[in-house]
């Protein structure tokens, strides 16, 4: 169900992986009793994204250094409905 709906989404497709598609299905699955914690923020836009925080590095070299942002995410029915009832108009 998800695939085709993701085919008309204005999105990088290839960016959008097989890993990502079976993660949002696992999440469907539980429904509301799940939440999905992700460094991949642009790859999720069929879910609702409920916090985001930040993880800074300190490392030893510039390379080992930076800030990491990160997203929880939640699936969400209602927006998955809407998207599947325009898709078979």
């Amino acid at each position: 169900m998800l695939y085709p709906l993701l085919n008309h989404l204005p999105l990088n497709k290839n960016q959008i992986s097989v890993v990502d598609i079976i993660s949002v299905a696992y999440l469907k699955k539980f429904n509301n009793n799940l939440l999905f914690l992700t460094l991949d923020n642009n790859d999720y836009p069929l879910l609702d994204r409920v916090a985001v925080g930040a993880i800074d590095l300190k490392g030893d070299s510039l390379k080992d250094k930076g800030i990491l942002t990160w997203g929880m995410y939640q699936f969400n029915e209602a927006k998955i409905n809407g998207l599947q009832n325009n898709f078979n108009q």
